[in-house]
């Protein structure tokens, strides 16, 4: 038969999308694209484009850029595929409310692209249908069981007086425990426990640490000074905070609050699941043990704590004091900027502007001083339009050839990360509403 007379085969084009939960799967998203590959081999599929979601939950769609840049294709009409091929329901996604996969599937299918589970056979009829939604809401209740479990498990170390990894404050240090009870060594700040089977619990810091908590309490009873008195004696005398930088008034305020420092661990304050918000749990549910000998004894601290209702303990500026402060900058220097405050007033204390007024611009006007411009150019406060963000966009893709997150922070001229996340949901969204695609990751398959 000649090469003219042979019949043209029809090929299908695909994407697949790739999902494991954790890094520490290691080999999860090859297994996924093998069984991926196998099965569009048999069913005459071609992948041309891999979305990845590598370590993300699937408990929900937020931060999970894969998904999100495989919808915004597909929906902005910019997909070169008509399937897009995912190993199971569970890959997908293990939304607590089952209708929200179906809602992304849908969204799809609507864009004319088919969602295929590869190792699932659901039928294209309503018996297929409802085994996909009892699939979707076994996906979901498996996620529960497992908070429930993990749980569980958080709550039973917790009596035990262990911990899970949570940084210390200053003055308080972690050392390792065998399996048998035994003590290892003490780990440093950000060090991770040397084997799997051990756990950590919390003791006392380094003793320089240990030395300048206890005269932060000194200070504090003994000579009657308020945080910010006692913030500025130990940047006086070249006492830093762990990262090295001076202490603040808040800094201070969380030494003389933190109950660690008389040796009891408190756990359970809040109960947060699925990436919703903390729900603070009564008192009495409350789990604390004593897991080493104070570095301030219950007493002081309690001393301490009292002193919070003591008039005058915290004393605020006036609006009138810190408006004169602000005249005070602008005499000096001409201008007002975060940086000249905490460089002139003191360290942290252009926060307290924004804390008081709202924003630096609010306070320069009360002085009669220009509002203060955003990294735009523009006066504080004053709104950029839709338009000119995404106009923004397509300058920097002609002017670099691509656009990237790290792009955007470096150039001055653009709005901020912050600015196009409030007001688009999410870089993707902005992406596709400027008509422009971002530069993918180097692992994708082109």
């Amino acid at each position: 038969m000649a090469d003219d007379d042979r019949p043209e085969i029809d090929m299908k084009l695909a994407a697949q999308y790739l999902r494991m939960s954790t890094e520490s799967q290691r080999y999860s998203l090859d297994n996924q694209a093998n069984a991926i590959g196998d099965y569009a081999l048999l069913h005459g599929y071609t992948v041309v484009e891999t979305y990845r979601d590598a370590g993300k939950s699937g408990v929900t769609a937020k931060g999970r850029a894969g998904l999100a840049d495989l919808l915004s294709d597909v929906v902005g009409g910019r997909c070169g595929f008509d399937a897009v091929l995912v190993y199971d329901v569970s890959r997908w996604g293990r939304y607590q409310d089952p209708d929200e996969a179906a809602h992304y599937e849908f969204m799809c299918r609507q864009a004319g692209v088919r969602v295929q589970y590869c190792t699932e056979g659901f039928a294209d009829d309503p018996a297929g249908s409802i085994m996909k939604q009892l699939k979707r809401v076994m996906a979901g209740e498996y996620s529960r069981d497992l908070s429930r479990r993990v749980s569980r498990a958080k709550l039973h170390m917790a009596d035990l007086g262990f911990v899970s990894g949570a940084p210390c404050p200053i003055g308080v240090g972690r050392v390792e425990v065998n399996p048998d009870g035994s003590f290892g060594r003490q780990l440093e700040r950000g060090e991770r426990k040397s084997r799997p089977h051990q756990t950590v619990r919390h003791t006392r810091g380094i003793p320089s640490e240990v030395s300048l908590v206890r005269r932060i309490f000194r200070m504090t009873l003994v000579k009657g000074l308020r945080p910010s008195a006692v913030a500025c004696a130990l940047n006086r005398r070249g006492d830093t905070w762990i990262d090295g930088s001076p202490w603040t008034n808040q800094r201070i305020r969380h030494v003389l609050l933190c109950e660690l420092l008389t040796g009891v661990v408190t756990f359970g304050k809040t109960t947060k699941r699925f990436h919703k918000a903390a729900i603070p749990n009564p008192e009495n549910q409350w789990i604390k043990r004593q897991v080493f000998e104070p570095i301030i004894s219950k007493a002081d601290f309690r001393r301490a704590a009292d002193l919070r209702g003591v008039p005058g303990y915290r004393r605020h500026r006036t609006n009138a004091q810190m408006l004169e402060d602000l005249r005070t900058v602008v005499d000096r220097h001409g201008r007002v900027s975060h940086q000249l405050i905490d460089g002139t007033l003191g360290h942290d204390k252009a926060s307290n502007y924004y804390k008081r007024f709202g924003s630096l611009s609010n306070a320069c006007e009360l002085i009669g001083q220009p509002r203060v411009a955003n990294r735009l150019g523009r006066p504080m406060g004053s709104r950029i339009t839709d338009e000119e963000m995404l106009a923004s966009l397509r300058a920097l893709h002609a002017r670099e050839g691509r656009v990237s997150t790290g792009l955007i922070s470096k150039d001055r001229s653009m709005p901020s990360l912050t600015a196009y996340h409030k007001r688009f949901g999410s870089m993707p969204a902005a992406y596709s509403a400027a008509g422009i695609r971002s530069a993918r990751d180097p692992f994708d398959a082109t």
